[in-house]
């Protein structure tokens, strides 16, 4: 019982050491836009998305 708990200890100790030293860090990755997306093929998107918003919702804001 006592190797496991002094495991923890050093599971613990190492996981503070590397947190400060290398903390972990949240990226957002994007990509630059399509050249080829234009308001001719988004309109349709956003259209099909707000009829899609509206049917689960029933909201009369996510119609337009």
């Amino acid at each position: 019982m006592a190797r496991f708990e002094c495991q923890i200890s050093a599971n613990s100790e190492s996981d503070h050491t590397f947190n400060v030293h290398a903390p972990v860090k949240t990226r957002r990755v994007s990509r630059p836009k399509a050249p080829w997306m234009n308001d001719e093929i988004t309109k349709p998107y956003e259209a099909a998305n707000g009829l899609f918003r509206f049917n689960r919702s029933g909201s009369e804001a996510d119609w337009n």
